[in-house]
C-alpha cells in the first residue's frame, strides 16, 4: 500500500500539483477507506521561457514526461512553465501561417530548468524559400518558409491572402527583363 501511495503522489507531482495524499485503510473487514489531502510545504518551481520570434499568435508544447499538452495563447516574450522535458507540437502564426505538429525538426525538443532561463526561436521574421529543379525542358517550382532556425511553415488553406504567385521573366542582356509567364504555387 506503501509503494501505490508513493507513486500517487509522485503522479501527481508531475501534474504539476503539489498534493500529499494520504490513504489510509482503516480495517479490511469493515471496508472504510478514509482519505485526506495536505498541501506540500513545497511550492511549485516555475521555470522561465523566454520567446525569439515575433507574431506568435499560439504556441502548443508537448510535456515529454506526461505527453500533457500546454497551449500558450499570445504567449508574449516570456512563459512560466513548470521544470521539465517539453517538444513543439505546433505553433500559429499572425497572417495564417503554421508550424504543423508532423514537423519533427531538431531544436523541437528542450529541457526547462529552474536555474537557467531557455530561450526558444519559434515565429518570425519567416523566410520565403523558392527551390527550382529542372527536368528537360520543365523546371519544377517549390515554394517554402521557414524561421530563424530552419524549421518549414505552412499557409493554412483557409488564408485570406491566398496561395502566393510568381512570374517568370526573360533576362536578356542589353534589354528590359520580359515577363514571360506567371502562375501560382499550389497547396501541398
Amino acid at each position: 500500500m506503501r509503494a501505490r501511495n508513493l507513486i500517487l503522489k509522485r503522479s501527481l507531482q508531475r501534474m504539476g500539483r503539489r498534493f500529499a495524499m494520504a490513504v489510509l485503510l482503516q480495517g479490511l473487514l469493515l471496508g472504510t477507506v478514509s482519505l485526506s489531502t495536505a498541501q506540500d510545504s513545497e511550492e511549485d518551481v516555475l521555470c522561465e521561457l523566454w520567446i525569439n520570434g515575433t507574431g506568435v499568435e499560439s504556441l502548443v508544447l508537448e510535456d515529454q514526461q506526461t505527453h500533457n499538452m500546454i497551449t500558450l495563447e499570445s504567449p508574449g516574450e516570456s512563459v512560466q512553465l513548470p521544470e521539465g522535458e517539453y517538444r513543439i507540437h505546433c505553433a500559429s502564426l499572425e497572417g495564417g501561417y503554421e508550424l504543423p505538429s508532423y514537423s519533427r525538426s531538431d531544436g523541437s525538443s528542450f529541457h526547462l530548468r529552474p536555474d537557467e532561463p531557455y530561450e526558444l526561436t519559434v515565429g518570425g521574421p519567416l523566410q520565403p524559400t523558392v527551390i527550382a529543379h529542372r527536368s528537360g525542358r520543365s523546371v519544377n517550382l517549390s515554394y517554402g518558409l521557414v524561421d530563424q532556425v530552419g524549421r518549414s511553415y505552412v499557409s493554412s488553406p483557409d488564408n485570406a491572402n491566398g496561395p502566393p504567385r510568381f512570374n517568370v521573366y526573360l533576362n536578356k542582356p542589353g534589354r528590359p527583363d520580359e515577363e514571360i509567364g506567371d502562375g501560382v504555387f499550389e497547396y501541398g
